[in-house]
């Protein structure tokens, strides 16, 4: 399973949005950060599926280490909870293996953004 870093943006009282530095026009939005991540999910599914060859998913160390390098990464950054989104790829041959690991679990009060 591949995991893609969303960058979560919002706070309860105003819902978040979730953008994706690897696959640039996904977004998603969610009343809470579980529908967040939920509508993440799905969204970068369908986004990935018009793909013939979907971008290589960076680590949090990776997108770190390249903001330091190239400005636009380091504004989207600003103020975002990184949190990585899985994506089941049908082409992958790992995929078919049945797993019992799911999603690491969310809570709400704990991922609030980071102040600007």
């Amino acid at each position: 399973m591949t995991r893609y870093v969303g960058l979560f943006r919002g706070s309860r009282d105003s819902g978040w949005e979730v953008t994706f530095p690897d696959a640039p026009g996904c977004i998603a939005k969610g009343h809470s950060f579980k529908e967040a991540f939920n509508a993440a999910r799905s969204a970068l599914a369908d986004h990935l599926a018009l793909m013939d060859d979907p971008p290589r998913a960076r680590t949090t160390a990776e997108i770190l280490i390249d903001s330091a390098r190239d400005r636009s990464l380091s504004r989207a950054l600003t103020g975002a909870v990184m949190h990585p989104v899985p994506f089941d790829d049908p082409r992958d041959p790992m995929y078919a293996i049945p797993t019992t690991r799911g999603a690491p679990p969310l809570s709400d009060a704990a991922m609030q953004p980071l102040p600007a």
